[in-house]
């Protein structure tokens, strides 16, 4: 048996917490660094093998590792810009060892890009060729909505210059900025372009000034959600089930809407084959109970909003505006996991200031 099957053979037990990976990587740790350093099969025998153990804590986990210099391996751990698992990111960090010739970073770090860029086959993507603008909404102005300019991109290679110049704002920003920053991002030609382009040099600044003015507008607003009228509607599906909404009325016609900027939806599957995909009285009792703990939960004196729920076609969906993320992943994850064996619970995290995503269950 080879070196590399005896140090991983499939006796190894399943991780269950971050000391547990942490005890595993120390084991390990003279080999992976030396793997690194000497330029050895990193993807397979360090990524390779890392991965997999980080995952039995928690699907969603990424790895990315190099030298920033002679002596010290750097390791990051990437949520690859899924919301809800970059607070799981910050807890496996904490728990990291001290190590002198090890770095341990959460999160894709800003990388300088002023004096290069990146490449993707015969493409180039540098602050030479890539602009911006900001499109702006009327309708919702808090919203910031980025348009790319490349000025090599054409109909033919559309495809590929848009998936570089993402790239390569997602190195220039770092991977918390790029998430948390903007709301909508786009790229065009130059032709295509509507305003004054401006160098992407001066992206990272305008970004700066938009969150700190949306911090100053919004920092102190908060609602108290106690009186407030919710409403029961019907309506049907295409395939003719009933679907059934819960709705906060007064929060749809609140102007601080944007002042709770993530949407926090809590998707509870259940058998309803027999009711037209709608819940049994047993199963919406378990409903309501995990609906409760929620509620119990995320306050809207501590900056969460229940806007309401909707039921039908063997789902419940349950809608929350949060003023932040990591707070409310760490709390539903905990509550997933509690009735992890009675329901397949699973949620999702992600920006909306005006939510329209909410929105669009309700009659205009």
């Amino acid at each position: 048996m080879s070196f590399w099957k005896k140090l991983f053979s499939g006796g190894e037990q399943k991780m269950r917490s971050y000391e547990d990976f942490w005890n595993w990587f120390m084991q390990h740790e003279p080999t992976f660094y030396q793997l690194v350093k000497g330029g050895g099969n990193v993807a397979g025998e360090f990524l390779g093998k890392a991965l997999p153990r980080l995952r039995d804590l928690r699907e969603g986990f990424h790895l990315l590792t190099g030298m920033p210099d002679e002596e010290v391996v750097e390791l990051i751990f990437s949520a690859n810009g899924d919301l809800k698992n970059m607070v799981f990111i910050d807890e496996i960090i904490a728990a990291a060892p001290e190590l002198e010739r090890w770095k341990f970073v959460a999160l894709r770090q800003t990388m300088d890009l002023e004096t290069k860029g990146i490449s993707l086959g015969e493409h180039t993507f540098t602050k030479e060729n890539i602009s911006f603008y900001e499109a702006e909404d009327a309708a919702y102005p808090d919203e910031v909505n980025i348009v790319l300019v490349h000025e090599d991109l054409t109909e033919e290679i559309r495809e590929v210059i848009t998936h570089g110049t993402y790239l390569f704002l997602d190195h220039l920003l770092g991977e918390w900025n790029f998430a948390t920053q903007i709301d909508q991002v786009v790229v065009k030609s130059t032709e295509e372009a509507e305003k004054e382009l401006v160098p992407i040099t001066e992206i990272v600044a305008f970004l700066a000034w938009r969150e700190k003015e949306f911090i100053e507008k919004y920092d102190a607003v908060k609602k108290n959600t106690a009186d407030d009228e919710f409403a029961l509607l019907e309506a049907e599906l295409e395939d003719g089930s009933p679907l059934v909404i819960s709705a906060d009325m007064d929060l749809m016609e609140w102007d601080g809407r944007a002042s709770h900027p993530w949407m926090l939806m809590v998707e509870l599957p259940y058998d309803g084959y027999a009711n037209g995909g709608l819940p049994d009285e047993q199963t919406s009792a378990l409903l309501q109970e995990i609906e409760d703990r929620l509620m119990a939960e995320l306050k809207d004196q501590d900056g969460y909003l229940n806007l309401g729920r909707q039921t039908g076609a063997d789902t419940r969906g349950i809608y929350f505006a949060c003023k932040e993320f990591k707070k409310s992943s760490k709390i539903v994850d905990q509550i997933r996991q509690e009735y992890a064996d009675k329901i397949d619970m699973d949620y999702d995290i992600y920006k909306d200031k005006y939510w329209r995503s909410w929105g669009r269950f309700l009659p205009e």
